[in-house]
This record gives C-alpha cells, structure tokens and sequence, in this order.
C-alpha cells in the first residue's frame, strides 16, 4: 500500500517561544486553514487565529469550515 503525503504549508504561529499550528483531522481526511481566509491576530501575551475556510492535498482542495483558535501566556507562564 502507498501513502500519499502532502506538504501542509502550515502557517506557524507565534507567542514568545512558542510556535504551533493548528490541524483538524476527521476519519477521512487531515484539514488546515486555507491560507488565504486566515486571519491572526497577536499581542504581549495571547495570539488568534481565524481561518473561515479550510484546505487539503497540500492547499490544493479546499473545504467549507471554520477554525478559531486562542492560545494566552498567564502571569505565572503558563499557556492556556
């Protein structure tokens, strides 16, 4: 059996050293935000991200759905 794999592209998201993406996986298939529809938004100690449209096969599909995604640093350092 052959695997497909794909290149993702993801799009790396920042909060102090912290660098993460975001990825819905279901029981057919692996989704990303589509690149053009994501929106994020960052200051001392959260970041968001928006995408209103997903993508799949390396952005080569793209899919209806929605990500929202909040990561905070507390005063303690903790992420949440």
């Amino acid at each position: 059996m052959y695997t497909i794999g794909f290149d993702f592209n993801d799009s790396l998201i920042q909060l102090g050293k912290l660098g993460f993406s975001i990825r819905l996986f279901t029981e057919r298939n692996v989704y990303a935000p589509d690149p053009e529809k994501i929106h994020i938004e960052v200051d001392e100690n959260r970041t968001r991200l928006l995408a209103t449209g997903l993508s799949w096969a390396g952005n080569q599909q793209t899919a209806e759905g929605d990500l929202k995604l909040t990561v905070e640093r507390k005063l303690d350092g903790r992420f949440l």
